[in-house]
C-alpha cells in the first residue's frame, strides 16, 4: 500500500509541475546562466551540519540560483539561515552534472558550504542518483534519499525532481522515475506465465496433431509375422 501511495504521489507531482499549477508552499528552484538552465524541486531539503544540527532549506524564503554550462553545475544560494541560536551565512548547495555527446546527462557530486562565526565549512559527496538520463527528460524520485558528505554532514531529499539541461518554459520535461513501473517480482511472474502459456499451446498442438489409424486389425486380417533368427 505504501509503495502504491508513493507511486501515485510521484505521478501527481510530475503532472502538477509539468502543467505549472503548483504554487504556495511548493518551491521550485530555478537557475539560469550563459547557455544553461536547470530546475530542482524537493519536498524535503534537509542539511545536517557538522555539529549535527539540521535545517530544512525549503523553509527559507529567499534564494538565488545560478548555473554554468561548464560541467554543467547548479548552485542554490541562501543569505542568512537561522539554525537554533546561531545564524549561518553564505549557504550554498552546488550540484555538478556531466553530459555525453550521445545526448545523456548524469548527476555527479553535491557540495554544501556555509559560514558560521567567520568559519566556512564544506561538505562534499557523490550525487549519482540520476544516471544516463536522456537530455529530453528530467529525473524524479519518490524515495527519501540521504547523501553522506564530508565533515560529518548529510543531505536528505524526498520527493525530488531534477533537470540539468534543456529546460523550456520553466517547466520540467517528462520524468524518468527512480522506481520502475514493473518490479523484479512482477517480471518473474510475467516470464513464468509466458512459459506456462507456451507450454500449454505446444501441448494442445501436439494433441491436435494425433490422428486415428485408418486401418484396424480384424479376424480376417493377415497375422503380423515378425521374423527372427534362431
Amino acid at each position: 500500500k505504501q509503495w502504491y501511495q508513493r507511486r501515485v504521489r510521484g505521478t501527481t507531482l510530475f503532472l502538477l509541475l509539468s502543467l505549472g499549477l503548483v504554487s504556495g508552499s511548493i518551491k521550485v528552484y530555478e537557475a539560469s546562466g550563459d547557455d544553461c538552465a536547470t530546475m530542482f524541486y524537493t519536498e524535503l531539503f534537509e542539511v545536517t551540519l557538522a555539529d549535527s544540527q539540521s535545517v530544512d532549506l525549503n523553509d527559507e524564503a529567499n534564494y538565488t540560483g545560478s548555473c554554468s554550462s561548464t560541467g554543467p553545475t547548479m548552485t542554490i544560494a541562501f543569505t542568512d539561515v537561522e539554525v537554533g541560536n546561531s545564524t549561518l551565512s553564505d549557504v550554498e548547495v552546488t550540484i555538478t552534472f556531466s553530459t555525453t555527446d550521445t545526448g545523456y546527462w548524469s548527476s555527479e557530486t553535491v557540495k554544501v558550504s556555509y559560514t558560521e562565526d567567520g568559519t566556512t565549512t564544506t561538505g562534499e559527496g557523490t550525487f549519482n542518483s540520476a544516471d544516463m538520463i536522456s537530455q529530453d527528460f528530467s529525473y524524479a524520485c519518490t524515495y527519501t534519499t540521504i547523501y553522506d558528505l564530508s565533515n560529518s554532514m548529510k543531505l536528505e531529499l524526498e520527493l525530488f525532481q531534477l533537470q540539468a539541461v534543456n529546460v523550456e518554459n520553466n517547466k520540467f520535461a517528462e520524468s524518468y522515475q527512480c522506481v520502475n513501473w514493473i518490479s523484479k517480482g512482477a517480471w518473474m511472474g510475467i516470464f513464468a506465465g509466458l512459459i506456462l502459456i507456451i507450454t500449454t499451446i505446444l501441448s494442445i498442438m501436439m494433441l491436435m496433431s494425433v490422428t486415428t489409424p485408418d486401418r484396424f486389425e480384424t479376424s480376417k486380417s493377415k497375422c503380423l509375422i515378425i521374423p527372427h533368427e534362431h
